[in-house]
């Protein structure tokens, strides 16, 4: 019965219809990775795509999974966080599933489970699930809503107290993770939990599909040898993606159930847990049932991550550093008209002020001291992302060389430090093409080009330059063909494009060759580009893209913007914090 309703829902062209538009909103706004030649190929093709995906679903044992890459974007210092970019044809039958499972589940799990919930009845248009800063926003809501009760507990009288002590007298906060989630989620296990939630057979259908797109093979360049290799990936979730970690909640759901039973005051998001305890026997005990669950799936918890908290004060503002408390959208960042400060000032120590915020109040620093820590670095960069919009003048030609001198550590940051890469991406970008001063747009081109051409620049960084370089914008052309203005410019740019199209990164090739595209004047000549500067053998993501051009009708090419991808889309505002993995 189940089988038959599960394969009649995938068979239905609403859910597919759902899937293409949140796949494309995956795509488009994802803060990692986007393939514009994908979303250019598929915009036109949606019927032969349901067509062919359709035939999928009838007969899933013919289904062979394209090749997917991975690439590694900077997390922390002397640390990468490994990501693979699946094609989107199987991101549309990835969130195909998961909108039948969210159906089915969703009610089941746990209100302290608060990462990858189901949207909104509202929001349902554009997400499935709940976007990263609702969500997070919510469990640092639930962490302030503890403390809070307890000092409203500690404001009453002693006789007030007597039924309720007990059960908010809360002194400990203790946080953990569990260690590679992600990346050691047994598909066997996975598998076995979702038979059992659905109430279906192993061998119907949806369970074959489901295991075929859990494994599949990832191409890259070794970073050993710089050559070309293909992988098997046969157990762990993808990141990368906006919709693994609902599959993640299902995996933890009897973690879930455990805790709450227990009398836990407990909440989840991801792998990240977080417990508030009486004393230290509680976190002990609490702690001992984490790992007891975890060892049945092969896990445990991270101990080198894992804290103790004693005081309510500092567990206050523990909780009140992780919440989101800005937010910016690059794409609208140009359409704003913000005023800069007379007076430019930059935080390059650890000052935060009461609020919690990074930038509430301007104070007086050394411009010229030296970034050497990760944490004033990413301050840092975000000072410069908030405080230093485009100005109509500005008051002085020494205020011109303070920000100059800011753009020329640009380079440095990013070798340095992992976290604020993204940030400083668009920092780049941004400083060279909004409607900043001659000198400043100067000096920003000036420090893109020695960022692209720099060999100990991780490769991600400057893909994610190429990304905003390429991104269509709303009513104006990509900042790629604004620079075509600029004869010299462009001439060094194409140089360098050039370049990055040789080197062995599949996400750096990708968008190099995108931002070729976009500057030739004949749209075919992009296939001689590619057996031109593309290292041999030439990877199966740029053959399919090869494959995916020869359809391509050139006579009517142009740049799509968002809103002509997919009419229903809203963009909401990209979030100033890196993203949480």
């Amino acid at each position: 019965m189940n089988d038959k309703y599960l394969y009649n829902r995938l068979e239905d062209k609403k859910v597919f219809d759902r899937a293409f538009v949140y796949a494309v909103d995956d795509r488009i706004n994802n803060k990692k990775f986007c393939n514009f030649f994908e979303i250019n190929f598929y915009r036109d093709r949606k019927k032969d795509l349901h067509k062919e995906i359709s035939e999928i679903v009838k007969e899933p044992d013919k289904f062979q999974h394209s090749v997917c890459f991975s690439y590694y974007l900077p997390k922390e210092n002397l640390c990468f966080r490994r990501c693979i970019y699946t094609p989107f044809k199987e991101l549309v039958l990835r969130y195909m599933l998961i909108i039948v499972i969210v159906e089915r589940t969703e009610y089941g799990l746990s209100q302290r489970c608060f990462s990858a919930r189901a949207a909104s009845p509202d929001k349902r248009q554009k997400y499935l699930l709940e976007p990263f800063p609702k969500a997070w926003n919510k469990f640092a809501d639930w962490q302030k809503k503890i403390v809070d009760s307890q000092e409203t507990v500690d404001d009453l009288e002693p006789s007030q107290t007597e039924n309720i002590v007990e059960q908010k007298d809360y002194q400990i906060l203790v946080e953990t993770d569990i260690s590679l989630f992600y990346d050691t989620v047994s598909h066997e296990y996975l598998i076995q939990i979702i038979i059992n939630e659905l109430d279906i057979t192993e061998d119907c259908n949806f369970i074959k599909l489901l295991k075929k797109l859990l494994q599949f093979r990832v191409t890259g360049y070794s970073f050993i040898d710089g050559k070309l290799f293909i992988s098997n990936f046969l157990q762990g979730l993808i990141i990368g993606n906006s919709i693994e970690g609902y599959l993640a909640n299902l995996y933890l759901k009897d973690l879930d159930e455990a805790l709450e039973n227990s009398g836990a005051e407990f909440g989840r998001y991801g792998d990240d847990i977080k417990v508030f305890v009486r004393d230290i026997n509680d976190a002990t005990y609490y702690i001992q049932i984490i790992q007891e669950f975890l060892f049945k799936k092969g896990l445990n918890i991270n101990t080198a991550k894992t804290k103790i908290i004693y005081k309510k004060e500092e567990i206050r503002k523990y909780i009140q550093k992780s919440k989101i408390c800005e937010s910016y959208d690059e794409e609208r960042e140009e359409e704003k008209k913000f005023q800069i400060k007379t007076k430019v000032k930059f935080p390059i120590d650890k000052k935060i002020d009461e609020s919690g915020k990074y930038f509430g109040n301007d104070y007086d620093v050394d411009v010229d001291a030296e970034i050497d820590n990760e944490e004033d670095a990413v301050i840092w960069a975000k000072y410069l992302n908030e405080k230093l919009s485009p100005p109509k003048s500005y008051s002085s030609t020494k205020e011109l060389e303070l920000i100059i001198k800011q753009i020329e550590k640009l380079r440095d940051v990013m070798k340095k430090f992992g976290k604020p890469c993204k940030i400083c991406a668009w920092l780049t970008v941004k400083f060279c093409f909004l409607n900043y001063h001659n000198s400043i747009q100067k000096s920003a081109y000036k420090e893109m080009i020695g960022i692209l051409e720099d060999n100990e620049i991780n490769s991600w960084v400057k893909a994610r330059i190429l990304h905003h370089l390429i991104s269509p914008k709303r009513g104006s052309i990509s900042y790629i063909k604004r620079l075509k203005t600029s004869k010299n410019r462009m001439k060094k740019m194409k140089l360098v494009l050039e370049k990055l199209a040789s080197y062995p990164a599949i996400e750096l090739q990708i968008n190099s060759l995108y931002a070729i595209y976009e500057t030739l004047e004949s749209k075919s000549e992009i296939t001689d580009v590619v057996k031109r500067l593309i290292p041999k053998p030439i990877p199966q993501p740029i053959k399919d893209i090869i494959s995916q051009l020869r359809e391509t009708d050139f006579s009517d090419h142009k740049l799509p913007t968002f809103d002509e991808l997919i009419p229903e889309l809203i963009e909401e505002p990209e979030l100033l914090e890196e993203d949480y993995y």
